[in-house]
């Protein structure tokens, strides 16, 4: 059985929007709620692609973002034990 996945440029882009802003709120939200910035912790988040990593990166401002993206590619749940057994 063969699985196709097809996306369509508005939903690629509707993905974009919601994984960059409803991620980044959350975390934001997390920070001021515990009155800390990104410079105050070390981020390590699902491996889903460079593109939304980095945005991720940009907004957040961690001090350290702890990835393995090019070394392991997307490991699904896995990423985050792998992570930090790597760091």
């Amino acid at each position: 059985m063969e699985l196709l996945i097809a996306i369509t440029p508005a939903g690629a882009a509707a993905f974009g929007s919601f994984g960059v802003k409803a991620s980044v709120a959350a975390v934001m939200a997390l920070l001021k709620r515990n009155r800390l910035k990104g410079r105050d912790i070390s981020l390590i988040t699902h491996q889903a692609s460079s593109v939304l990593m980095d945005a991720w990166k940009a907004a957040i401002k961690p001090a350290q973002y702890i990835e393995t993206l090019a070394q392991f590619a997307n490991m699904t749940a896995a990423n985050i034990p792998v992570n930090l057994a790597w760091a």
